[in-house]
């Protein structure tokens, strides 16, 4: 492939995905995205220098407080109102929405709307640093490169969580970073100040959210394998490495010890709590884990989980798209999964597509502490996402594609094209109910929540002015002509 056409397709693929990274965002009414009037919350309390010890104990405060800076200088409102959960409540969001969520958007609409675009930026560069990562992995195959880019790019969740308010969006980004810093440790003669860069922005990406934890126990695990299990190699490199994360995030976990434990329940499952659980870490007792063992247990629940919200279930998982591509996209991993295996085992150089062994093994290392810390979270927790695990997600799109590779010979590997195609068109799909969702549960709701604080609006002098002034407000604001048709029938 020329190198044009190389970076042609990538802009291409990065295109489509702020494309739909912004229709996601959009559609979406404020706060109907996942956990947004937390971090909202959050944002607030550092704005207003009001943050409590449990919520500060709650979550890593890096991301939250780049949203308080990019704030800074804009009006936001604190009152967040939540919609009554009530059977007769019609429409599928949770919140009250109001007129200020029409575009142009004011006051805490507009607050939230400006952190979604700066999620569907990091969104962006955590691209190009994937685009990175598999060039450094798939040296001879700029096509495997492309196809492992659009697949991340437009793995659902993936687009959906980078165009919402959330921290999950900046530690993808660090995590990819620190991924890309171990490659280049491995592929450029070991130097050392790669090793360090990784871990730094390990520590960064600790600092963000809790799951980048998993990255230097699946780090320091490759470097004993990739030392041939030299305990000196071990401690000098890995001190290296430890040292460096807890320069970029040791205060916050020095902070997170210090304040979060009680020395009374000082246990393992407390330990394991304080860095995983969102609830406030101080109050922190032994936990009942009957239903996160009985729900291990449940295959339909870890399917739905781990694996069906990857490309389903979006908003506060009310979303969800054609059933078809669950059995889709469930026959490929089973054919991944399969493949894998058999490569590994079988030891087929042409079947295998990563050329350099040390990379596979410490993308399987990360794979599976990854998925094992999933599902112990799920264990402590009865509940998970299968967004967790994205910090790893270039070692899964690694080995999807290494263990699809191993049915195709080197003239049908373009068949692998397929699977982002796929994607894309579940994207379109998903944005297509969404909108369709939120017509009905969004804007029907927001006027009348409006329109029923002032009961003249319902008297009949008024009620023929708004339909006199109907055209006119379509011409510049279609959503809100809607809207008034909904309200006076």
């Amino acid at each position: 492939m020329r190198p044009t056409s190389r970076k042609l397709i990538t802009v291409v693929i990065l295109s489509v995905f702020i494309i739909l990274a912004c229709a996601y965002s959009l559609i979406a009414p404020t706060f109907e995205g996942p956990d947004e009037n937390v971090h909202y919350r959050y944002v607030k309390s550092l704005l207003d220098s009001t943050l409590p010890r449990s919520e500060y104990l709650r979550s890593p405060p890096l991301y939250y407080a780049m949203a308080a800076g990019l704030l800074y200088f804009i009006n936001h409102p604190e009152k967040i109102e939540v919609t009554p959960r009530t059977k007769k409540r019609k429409g599928i969001n949770r919140f009250r929405h109001r007129h200020e969520e029409i575009f142009p958007f004011s006051g805490t609409a507009r607050a939230v709307h400006l952190l979604r675009l700066l999620s569907v930026v990091t969104g962006f560069f955590t691209l190009l640093v994937f685009y990175r990562i598999y060039r450094l992995v798939f040296a001879d195959s700029p096509a495997l490169t492309l196809t492992a880019l659009s697949i991340s790019a437009f793995l659902p969740k993936f687009t959906w969580m980078n165009s919402v308010m959330n921290n999950d969006s900046l530690v993808w980004l660090l995590s990819a970073l620190a991924i890309y810093f171990l490659i280049r440790f491995v592929q450029t003669e070991n130097q050392i100040k790669y090793l360090a860069c990784s871990g730094f922005v390990t520590g960064l990406a600790i600092y963000t959210k809790v799951n980048a934890l998993v990255i230097p126990f699946s780090v320091i695990l490759f470097i004993f394998y990739y030392r041939k299990f030299a305990l000196k190699s071990l401690l000098r490199e890995g001190g290296v490495f430890c040292a460096l994360t807890f320069i970029g995030g040791g205060w916050y976990l020095f902070h997170r010890i210090y304040l979060g434990i009680n020395p009374d329940n000082l246990h393992f499952t407390s330990i394991f709590k304080l860095f995983t659980n969102a609830s406030t870490a101080a109050s922190i007792k032994y936990v009942d884990t009957a239903t996160g063992f009985s729900r291990l247990l449940n295959g339909d629940f870890l399917y739905q989980r781990l694996i069906q919200m990857c490309w389903s279930y979006l908003g506060w998982h009310n979303i969800t798209g054609p059933v078809f591509y669950d059995y889709i996209y469930s026959a490929v991993l089973v054919l991944a999964l399969t493949g894998l295996v058999a490569s590994i085992f079988r030891h087929s150089d042409n079947k295998q597509i990563i050329p350099d062994k040390h990379i596979r093994v410490f993308f399987i290392i990360m794979a599976i502490a990854m998925t094992v810390a999933m599902l112990v979270y799920m264990y402590e927790n009865g509940s998970g996402d299968a967004r967790y695990m994205f910090p790893a997600l270039p070692a899964f799109v690694v080995l999807l594609l290494e263990g699809l590779s191993f049915y195709l010979n080197k003239q049908w590997k373009w068949l692998l094209a397929f699977l982002p195609v796929l994607m894309l068109l579940n994207n379109m799909a998903l944005v297509k109910n969404m909108a369709k969702s939120y017509k009905h549960g969004f804007r029907k709701l927001m006027i009348t929540e409006e329109l029923r604080t002032t009961s003249s609006m319902y008297e009949s002098p008024v009620k023929k002015v708004v339909i006199i002034c109907m055209p006119f407000a379509a011409m510049s604001y279609p959503n809100t002509a809607i809207m008034l048709h909904t309200a006076t029938g």
